[in-house]
């Protein structure tokens, strides 16, 4: 097994893939925060794939990639889901929708933090947490997080390093889908902030958010 990992490890740094990366960005981290990368596009693809078949979509859907995507990334991503897959555009807004939010991925493991289609209420975060083998990325389990998408997303985030402050999530609109402007208003999950439980950190060859009690697991 050791021998195995230490092969795929030499793979994976031979290629140039990028195997420590926060998106969005975190203030003073090292990691890599390109989402055209081809290892980033990778476990994207399994995510989004894993929700879309969970949901039992059919038909088209448009899905929405973190900010800097270039267009040729897009057509990557979007040429290896499933069938129905279409870039979201003005035109395409009224399709259901799957919004990558963000990104880590640690070595073998990683996570995508997406907002799929309202599943009959207001919208969730859905964390997928995903493993690499010889094979390329797959997913291993999905979280459904039952609390505000502004709320999910900071505790879902990558643990800020020891004295650096965390950069802020642009406010989510949980009526729209959309990102707020960072000047406009706070959403109503912001006016009443509530204390939020602090993640412990993650194992080594893990990135599972410890606070299983406010989500429903998926397997």
């Amino acid at each position: 097994m050791l021998r195995i990992l230490a092969v795929m490890a030499s793979v994976l740094a031979l290629s140039g893939c990028a195997t420590w990366v926060n998106i969005p960005a975190q203030r003073g981290d090292m990691a890599v925060h390109n989402p055209n990368e081809g290892n980033v596009r990778d476990v994207m693809i399994a995510a989004i794939t894993r929700a879309v078949t969970d949901d039992q979509t059919s038909g088209a859907y448009a899905v929405q990639l973190p900010s800097g995507t270039y267009d040729y990334a897009y057509r990557r991503v979007i040429a290896s889901l499933p069938s129905g897959a279409v870039r979201l555009t003005p035109e395409a807004a009224g399709l259901p929708i799957y919004r990558v939010k963000q990104v880590q991925i640690r070595g073998f493991s990683g996570q995508v933090d997406l907002i799929p289609p309202p599943r009959g209420g207001s919208a969730q975060l859905l964390t997928v947490y995903l493993k690499r083998d010889l094979s390329g990325w797959y997913a291993k389990r999905t979280h459904l997080w039952r609390m505000p998408v502004v709320n999910a997303l900071r505790i879902s985030r990558p643990m800020t390093p020891p004295g650096m402050a965390p950069v802020p999530h642009r406010d989510f609109d949980e009526k729209s889908g959309d990102d707020a402007s960072p000047s406009g208003p706070a959403s109503s999950a912001e006016a009443s902030p509530t204390p939020e439980p602090q993640p412990a950190p993650a194992e080594p060859d893990e990135l599972e958010n410890p606070n299983d009690m406010s989500a429903t697991d998926m397997r």
